[in-house]
């Protein structure tokens, strides 16, 4: 069987995208989260606005990202079987 790293960079690329990926959908979660609850500078509090269907589709689609990205950074567990 044939191993071939030509492609090792890209990977190490996904990762660093994923990482940057979580980063934007978890500030997105929380910026949202804070428009409607104190309020962002220069912005006034809008907490009406919590209904609007799409804002609750992108924390919806956010929370799904961080949850898929949370679970893919969870170590595999190893047993060990004793003889």
């Amino acid at each position: 069987m044939r191993i071939s790293f030509g492609n090792t960079p890209n990977k190490g690329l996904l990762f660093l995208a994923n990482g940057i990926g979580a980063l934007v959908a978890g500030g997105a979660f929380l910026a949202y989260v804070l428009s409607r609850t104190v309020g962002l500078p220069g912005l006034p509090v809008e907490p009406d606005a919590w209904l609007e269907p799409l804002g609750g589709a992108s924390l919806v689609a956010e929370a799904v990202f961080l949850a898929a990205f949370a679970l893919t950074r969870r170590r595999p567990v190893v047993h060990s079987h004793r003889a």
